[in-house]
């Protein structure tokens, strides 16, 4: 079926049959991300990126990802893929990961998977403007320095609702640095976020040099390196506190 179009110089828009609101309302939380990031890093430089909101039929058409958690594709096109709904088996996941480690959750799953796609969008920013460090860990911190900077200068209201989520991920078990388990891929998420929220002038400084310097990928591992000890088990603040 057809996708309706919503032309946009920067974020144009595509929406399957009956997405058009919920494409909508992500393609503004977007425009305030980059909004955000143009005020904090200046307005040049910052690729346009496509917009996909899709019931889970068109998703398996154009992509191979499990349907239900949003997507980037960084090759060729720039493009962000956000699911119309969150599938019964996701939402029962998170929940149970939550519920397994008596963590309540802070909103419903839908709004998870809903802010997420601003990682997504970081994720598609940073290649465009040229940064990949070649490893997850740091293309991870990469994104969420972005995503969380863009938040903070634009839309303190999503901020907010992301560092709720945030927390409570990371309040999750991790056993080892290289999750095996659903729950653990979570909790290492939350506590990537977190190295970027609870460092964030630091961060932005860092973010400031990789923009400026388009580094090499060792490089640019260099320059977030501080942040990794975050997602490591035996030095995360979540573990400390759960100590």
């Amino acid at each position: 079926m057809a996708l309706t179009h919503l032309p946009h110089p920067y974020l144009p828009t595509f929406a399957s049959a009956g997405a058009l609101l919920k494409a909508r309302g992500i393609a503004a939380y977007l425009r305030r991300v980059r909004t955000g990031l143009t005020r904090a890093f200046g307005e040049t430089g910052w690729p346009r990126v496509t917009l996909y909101v899709l019931t889970e039929p068109d998703w398996h058409q154009r992509l191979p990802f499990p349907y239900g958690y949003p997507a980037a594709r960084v090759r060729g096109e720039l493009a962000v893929y956000a699911p119309r709904d969150v599938p019964e088996r996701l939402r029962f996941r998170v929940l149970g990961a939550l519920a397994e480690a008596g963590v309540a959750p802070p909103g419903p799953v839908e709004e998870l998977v809903d802010l997420a796609s601003g990682h997504e969008y970081a994720h598609a920013l940073a290649v465009g403007r040229g940064l990949r460090a070649a490893a997850r860990w740091a293309d991870e911190l990469l994104a969420n320095g972005l995503w969380t900077t863009g938040l903070a200068e634009a839309d303190p209201v999503a901020l907010a609702r992301v560092t709720a989520w945030a927390r409570a991920l990371a309040a999750l078990p991790l056993a080892h640095p290289r999750p095996v388990r659903f729950s653990e891929n979570l909790a290492l998420a939350g506590r990537a976020l977190l190295a970027c929220l609870e460092a964030a002038p630091p961060c932005r400084q860092a973010l400031a040099r990789a923009l400026s310097e388009r580094p090499s990928p060792a490089a640019l591992r260099a320059i977030l390196e501080p942040w990794r000890r975050y997602t490591r088990p035996e030095s995360s603040p979540a573990t400390r506190s759960r100590a």
